[in-house]
């Protein structure tokens, strides 16, 4: 109810006619095949869709926080300038280090989501939040890595003491954050996934019950080769599979 109101909120105060609009979400993690936090990322992409008399018209939100210079760099000490790169040239960037995309989506959710992660992505481009692969003790408002950049558009600001992993186990971590605003949890809608032009990557499509293994509590890297869709283009149910 609290979320219904609030969405109704936006919607006065932004003028979006949500009766002609629909909205969706796509989570993406991605790693090289030995698990490593300096080849290893987490993203999402926030879609708004009108059906107009001349087609459907996107309107796209990504965040992707990395780095203003590449690469990433687990062990430098201090913060440094983060930026919030596209999705075209994330996916790229990933796929040229060697790193399997997954993606998890596309899911249907509430307006209220696609505002939050709006106002996400204005304060990221602010210029004041830093970008450090290991966040730990650091406020998410001030500095955090790309995990938290995505959570805490639904989790708020806070200090982080700990992490959630890192590729495709933090980024299932941040899809169940994101699942009370989501519609239909069992449901993707693939066409989004064509209109946002990925059919020209091979990433690897996963369903919400497709849970990454854990690493161990060593840290020791884990072997992804674990039975998961491999990477094709296009979801696997458009090709017959």
């Amino acid at each position: 109810m609290i979320r219904y109101l609030l969405a109704l909120g936006l919607a006065l105060g932004t003028g979006s006619a949500f009766a002609d609009d629909r909205y969706f979400m796509v989570v993406l993690g991605s790693q090289r095949p030995l698990k490593s936090p300096d080849h290893a990322h987490t993203f999402a992409t926030f879609v708004k869709r009108n059906e107009g008399p001349n087609g459907a018209r996107l309107e796209t939100r990504t965040i992707s926080w990395l780095p203003a210079k590449l690469p990433v760099r687990t062990l430098k000490i201090r913060p440094e300038a983060g930026h919030n790169y596209g999705l075209d040239e994330t996916i790229q960037f990933l796929q040229g280090d060697g790193q399997r995309v997954s993606l998890w989506g596309p899911y249907e959710i509430e307006p209220e989501l696609y505002e939050l992660a709006g106002r996400k992505i204005e304060e990221l481009n602010r210029g004041h939040i830093r970008y450090k692969s290991y966040d730990g003790f650091y406020r998410s408002d001030n500095v955090t890595n790309c995990i938290h950049a995505v959570a805490s558009v639904t989790g708020g600001h806070r200090v982080r003491v700990s992490g959630p992993g890192w590729g495709d186990t933090a980024s299932y971590f941040v899809l169940e954050s994101m699942m009370p605003w989501v519609v239909g949890r069992m449901t993707t809608h693939d066409c989004i996934a064509r209109e946002l032009g990925l059919e020209k990557y091979p990433i690897a499509y996963r369903k919400v019950f497709d849970k990454p293994r854990i690493p161990p509590a060593t840290g020791l890297p884990l072997v992804i080769h674990d039975g998961r869709p491999e990477p094709t283009y296009g979801p696997p149910a458009e090709r017959g599979r």
